[in-house]
């Protein structure tokens, strides 16, 4: 899945763990968070894409410790937790 044309990438982040492809991940300006494999071949095959804000996404980071843990902020004001383990990404640590 690829972001459509009315929006744009706006953060993007890298993890690469030990016996794993390297992974990026992208915010866009219609909310939406994209992981792609970036595998040995060249080319990026999109592995999960969802719906994360209400408006735009801001900031993806992986988590360092956690390489399965995505972070995400956009306009809407909250910060997510994403558990890439899942088979559909499901936020976590959305108290007020």
């Amino acid at each position: 899945m690829r972001p459509s044309i009315s929006s744009c990438s706006i953060s993007i982040d890298w993890c690469h763990s030990d016996g794993t492809a390297p992974r990026l991940a992208l915010s866009s300006t219609a909310g939406r968070l994209f992981v792609l494999d970036a595998g040995a071949g060249g080319g990026a095959r999109c592995v999960h894409a969802w719906n994360a804000h209400d408006d735009n996404g801001w900031s993806v980071a992986f988590d360092r410790s956690e390489p399965h843990s995505l972070y995400s902020g956009g306009d809407d004001l909250v910060l997510k937790r994403w558990d890439l383990r899942t088979a559909s990404a499901s936020e976590e640590g959305d108290d007020d």
